[in-house]
């Protein structure tokens, strides 16, 4: 009897575990969250540092571990998830990303594994993000946001609206072109574009809708840049991107310009320049004549967020070449990386390399070094010893 009394509370507790773990798998996990959002690179349960130092991702959030690493972020901006490390810019609280069913009385739980959103709650406007179960200031049953999803979608697909997803550079870039956002009700994460390209004609499928772009700019200028239409004649252009070679024949193409498609019938051979061997983690960015646009010098560019451009121009050979002059030739590895310098991010190449040495002047180790070298002026600005180089020699 007493064996299967336990056997039934054991088989309880197992039921009541399997119930609950899917649960705790959906909660938001806060801390990989709050180490991205700070700019740093999470692996496995570390936060690592832009100098590769690290903290425990949950003392990091705790603030237990890696103080100095803490920044300011910006506030969160109406209608965005208010991310770990955010606040709510001023004038916004935090709303449930909480979706009103029919007939539901606001007995729906808050989704599981969902952020708040900020919301300007109390301006007296039932918005899209809002309903009378998250924003009851502003909202009734009748008008609530998430009910009207259904006509908003329809409007919005007839305008050659598309979906994306959303992410704050696409909503940056909307404020600067005056332009308003409206969200996909269905998946709270998206927001639905407006695109100035047109279909061929009344029969066709509106091309313009897309679920991806090829960058988060194109979130305002749409698919111009992929599918081009003449305004006036709805003539189907290619798109041809000087970018991508030296020489190009322009004919019967376009490109996008103030949200507009310019047509292009001109024929032009542009010269041959050298491109310069970038390093990892940049980009080759052309000089472009007025006349015909064709490129006159490449260089090397990486960039920084949120929004600074470098020139690299020192080469990783070169910097290389740095560092042995100084420090000796410890077989050093290279990267390109961004690293903060008196708190303003910078680019980098890091070197890193072993150098035999003696520790308490007898037993042999090897110490990792690890230098600086700036990809502008060439310059070592920075070398790291292990800890205990002090207590060796040949450091």
């Amino acid at each position: 009897m007493k064996k299967l009394f336990n056997l039934i509370i054991f088989s309880s507790i197992i039921f009541l575990v399997l119930q609950i773990l899917p649960l705790i798998n959906s909660f938001p996990n806060t801390a990989p969250v709050y180490c991205r959002e700070m700019g740093y690179t999470v692996k496995n349960d570390l936060c690592i540092f832009s100098d590769t130092e690290e903290c425990k991702l949950w003392e990091f959030f705790n603030n237990n571990c890696g103080k100095e690493y803490k920044k300011d972020l910006p506030c969160t901006v109406d209608g965005e998830y208010n991310l770990p490390g955010h606040d709510c810019c001023e004038g916004l609280v935090e709303i449930k990303a909480q979706n009103l069913l029919n007939n539901s009385n606001c007995k729906d739980p808050e989704p599981l594994g969902s952020w708040r959103i900020c919301s300007d709650c109390g301006n007296g406007i039932c918005e899209n993000k809002e309903n009378s179960c998250n924003c009851k200031k502003d909202c009734t049953k009748e008008d609530s946001g998430f009910n009207n999803f259904e006509k908003l979608k329809t409007q919005c697909e007839k305008l050659g609206g598309y979906c994306r997803l959303w992410s704050i550079d696409c909503n940056e870039t909307f404020k600067e072109s005056g332009l308003e956002k409206s969200f996909c009700f269905k998946s709270n994460d998206k927001c639905c574009v407006p695109t100035q390209a047109k279909p061929k004609n009344d029969s066709d499928e509106i091309e313009s809708k897309y679920s991806t772009c090829k960058k988060t700019q194109d979130c305002i200028i749409g698919p111009c840049e992929q599918n081009c239409f003449n305004e006036t004649e709805m003539e189907k252009f290619t798109v041809m991107d000087i970018a991508c070679t030296q020489e190009k024949t322009f004919v019967e193409s376009c490109r996008c310009e103030n949200n507009k498609c310019i047509p292009i019938t001109k024929v032009k051979n542009c010269p041959t320049i050298n491109n310069p061997k970038c390093p990892k983690n940049s980009e080759i960015e052309y000089q472009e004549n007025d006349e015909n646009k064709c490129p006159t010098k490449a260089k090397c560019i990486i960039n920084v967020p949120p929004k600074t451009r470098y020139e690299i121009k020192i080469m990783p050979e070169t910097a290389s070449q740095t560092a042995i002059d100084k420090l000796g030739d410890l077989g050093f590895t290279i990267e390109l990386k961004i690293v903060p310098i008196k708190n303003i991010k910078k680019p980098v190449y890091e070197l890193t390399g072993d150098k035999p040495a003696k520790l308490f002047g007898f037993i042999p180790s090897n110490a990792k070094i690890k230098a600086h070298i700036d990809p502008e002026t060439g310059e070592l600005i920075k070398t790291k010893k292990p800890w205990w180089s002090f207590l060796a020699t040949g450091v």
